[in-house]
């Protein structure tokens, strides 16, 4: 059985809010984050901070460089990074099941409006990526079906 990514790994809004997320909101044509977690120590008082979106580069078996908008934190001694456009599809739209990866319309990974998210398997994302580019250096949709193929036969 193919080793489940993280970025096809289930995230609900019910798992955010346990991790502290406490709002989401655009300002200044910039999308803003706060996460509040009670203070250990002498102070119980609450702090709410916002998080810090940063572009990093990412590469894909079978697709070229891309950057992509990310959101980290730390929560239980462990660094929590998500995509914004996962980020945001589960704060605003709904849960992402196991499986699911979240698309970006217009093909550009920079364009986190919410109407140009859409959520797809991901063989339905490399299908789509292949369509909208047939003849790029890398054929992430067939390299995907050679693997379901060969998962197939080892069955």
């Amino acid at each position: 059985m193919a080793r489940t990514k993280i970025h096809c790994t289930a995230l609900t809004k019910q798992m955010l809010l346990d991790m502290g997320i406490s709002n989401v909101y655009v300002e200044n044509k910039r999308w803003v984050i706060e996460r509040t977690w009670r203070k250990v120590g002498r102070s119980t008082k609450p702090v709410t901070k916002r998080l810090k979106i940063f572009y990093n580069k990412t590469r894909h078996k079978y697709a070229p460089t891309k950057y992509y908008a990310i959101v980290g934190f730390s929560y239980n001694n462990m660094t929590h990074t998500y995509p914004l456009a996962r980020f945001l599809y589960v704060w605003f739209k709904g849960d992402i099941p196991e499986g699911y990866t979240v698309d970006h319309i217009d093909n550009n990974p920079f364009n986190n409006n919410l109407r140009n998210l859409q959520l797809l398997t991901l063989k339905e994302n490399l299908e789509k990526r292949y369509d909208d580019n047939p003849d790029g250096k890398h054929n992430q949709y067939g390299y995907l079906n050679q693997v379901d193929e060969d998962e197939s036969n080892s069955l």
